[in-house]
């Protein structure tokens, strides 16, 4: 499912405001139209470096196995492998499930978000889908949603839609249900990934933002990336 194209009208452009420090580089998945495309994203200056070839039908998200392995789901619901050298994909099976968002714990663990916003556990060697819970909150047709797990058990999810601002919710992944954090204060968040211990997070605005975990509030770091695509998640691992 294509998040960008449900959401038009959410965001605003915010002025870059340059932002001073190391690059750290992860990896990225990206929506342009009905297209998207894996490589590398430089979090300090905004820079994406495409690898392999472009995926037809997109992505909803990318994670990682124990192993350091990068997986994903790509926009037709499939569980893939990824070669972060090379960008190969290779393609594992059907999720069985409508996708909108996917990410994984650091630690390995895979999960997505339905249409009707119910957490799903993915099998990490065939990405089959299993129901842990509804999270409880509303869905609607237009929406923008973001996943991310960290290294310690947390798994995060980011959501708005027409009747509901942006806001950070913490996902039980015993049994689904959502817990709120707080309003992120962004707008058309469509992607998010930790990266050295940073919770970031990406909108419909081309901004690379990063989550306060604790209260839910989103800083624009200065940074912004092309207005040619968007990030729909990034991940760490390998890098």
């Amino acid at each position: 499912m294509l998040r960008l194209c449900l959401i038009n009208g959410f965001v605003s452009l915010v002025a870059c405001l340059g932002f001073a420090s190391a690059d750290p580089i992860t990896f990225a998945v990206t929506q342009s139209g009905a297209n998207g495309q894996f490589g590398t994203l430089d979090l300090g200056t905004g820079a994406f470096t495409p690898l392999g070839s472009v995926r037809s039908g997109g992505w909803s998200g990318i994670g990682n196995l124990a192993d350091g392995t990068l997986v994903g789901v790509d926009g037709n619901n499939y569980y893939v492998e990824i070669d972060g050298t090379t960008g190969a994909i290779t393609t594992i099976g059907p999720t069985g499930i409508n996708v909108t968002t996917s990410a994984s714990l650091l630690t390995g663990e895979q999960y997505a978000v339905d249409d009707r916003n119910w957490l799903y556990a993915l099998d990490p060697v065939t990405g089959v889908a299993s129901l842990v819970g509804a999270t409880g909150i509303p869905f609607d047709i237009s929406f923008a949603n973001g996943l991310a797990g960290d290294n310690m058990g947390n798994l995060y999810y980011i959501y708005e839609d027409s009747r509901t601002l942006s806001a950070l919710y913490q996902l039980d992944l015993t049994t689904g249900a959502a817990t709120l954090i707080g309003l992120t204060g962004a707008a058309g968040i469509v992607g998010a990934g930790f990266d050295g211990g940073i919770f970031y997070a990406y909108n419909t605005g081309h901004r690379v933002l990063t989550i306060d975990a604790t209260t839910g509030l989103a800083t624009d770091t200065g940074v912004g990336h092309a207005s040619t695509f968007v990030v729909y998640g990034t991940n760490s691992a390998g890098q």
